[in-house]
């Protein structure tokens, strides 16, 4: 996944940079360009575990506090757009 492009759509390209996974949290990093060659790094990130229609159980805290440990940090690098979803 690293370095893929993706097809652009009206302006806007997509590159990967990076994909890490743990404890069901799959962490992806992208570059975006606008037309203008403006470029910003977006990260993402999906936890595969959400229970479906649901919150996280008693035994699922360890997993949230590492996701909004992983966003805090993130966060802490500066201004970038952060995406976070469930399945």
């Amino acid at each position: 996944m690293k370095g893929a492009v993706f097809p652009a759509f009206e302006g806007v390209t997509l590159r990967a940079k990076a994909m890490n996974t743990a404890l069901n949290i799959t962490e992806r990093r992208f570059t975006v360009q606008v037309r203008e060659g403006k470029t910003r790094e977006v990260a993402h990130y999906q936890w595969d575990g959400w229970p479906d229609q649901g919150v996280p159980t008693r035994s699922q805290y360890k997993t949230l506090v590492h996701l909004l440990e992983k966003i805090a940090y993130r966060r802490s690098k500066g201004n970038q757009p952060i995406v976070v979803h469930c399945r």
